[in-house]
């Protein structure tokens, strides 16, 4: 679980300990946004790292003997007020390509959350054939890694 740190994916984290108790868990958060407090009554592994330089392969080996049966990746810079845009827009983008590029040779499936934001500011009623109209950097970011998706 990329982001698990985070508001959504601690709480996906939790849900998916509490579901499947077997299961082993993975978190890898940088806490640029989320809190260890999100995190209260985990019980499995963590990676402390910036996603954007994490060498999957050299932290979990080679991705057949990982054994991941999927990644959830919620990590992102969300601050639309960021001024550094190449910060963004790489961290996110790059970070999105690492995880794909380790999961792709075994099929591991990859969960990952877009946003609305993508969209711009939309009146309704809208179609999803109206294309992306990104607001700001970070929707911009999340239009890149829905192409990289597609």
């Amino acid at each position: 679980m990329t982001g698990g740190a985070g508001f959504i994916g601690s709480n996906l984290t939790l849900a998916l300990q509490e579901k499947f108790p077997e299961a082993r868990l993975t978190v890898i958060d940088d806490f640029r946004s989320g809190n260890f407090k999100n995190l209260a009554g985990y019980r499995g592994d963590f990676v402390a790292q910036n996603l954007a330089t994490l060498d999957w392969r050299e932290k979990f080996g080679d991705p057949a003997a990982a054994g991941f049966d999927a990644i959830f990746h919620l990590a992102s810079i969300t601050d639309t007020t960021l001024h550094d845009q190449f910060v963004q827009v790489h961290d996110n983008v790059e970070s999105f390509r690492r995880v794909l590029n380790f999961a792709r040779p075994t099929g591991t499936r990859v969960i990952y959350a877009s946003s609305a934001s993508t969209y711009g500011a939309i009146t309704a009623p809208s179609v999803e054939s109206n294309g992306a109209a990104p607001a700001n950097i970070y929707s911009f970011s999340k239009v890149i890694m829905d192409n990289i998706a597609m």
